[in-house]
């Protein structure tokens, strides 16, 4: 039986590794939880901030520095969660300009193009 606390040195792992999303799936395997189990300790990591969950069963590691903000800038994990589930998109209008350096603000917004789901 994996310790307790395995779910949250598997997470700050990832951190360490530079990796800041994964799958339920993906942390069940790694941390050898079952469903159940795997769904009580990331409901604990997120009630503490730690994660959050933008889609179900898709998750984002909060680092310390953001989580007053409650996540990470959406540019950390946008690729990602579009491949999670399978939807092809593009970042677009302000938030492209600011990326290529032609926006004369900062978005408050990340936008992101896509096609009907």
């Amino acid at each position: 039986m994996v310790p307790r606390p395995e779910m949250a040195r598997w997470v700050e792992k990832l951190q360490s590794e530079g990796r800041y999303t994964f799958a339920r799936q993906e942390a069940q395997v790694k941390t050898g939880r079952g469903f159940v189990a795997a769904q009580s300790a990331l409901r604990r990591l997120k009630r503490q901030g730690r994660i959050v969950s933008p889609k179900r069963g898709f998750y984002v590691v909060v680092p310390p520095e953001y989580r007053a903000a409650g996540s990470p800038p959406a540019s950390w994990f946008i690729d990602d969660l579009m491949r999670h589930i399978g939807q092809p998109y593009y970042v677009g209008l302000l938030s492209a300009a600011a990326i290529h350096g032609a926006a004369h603000q900062q978005p408050m917004v990340f936008q992101v193009v896509t096609g009907k789901p």
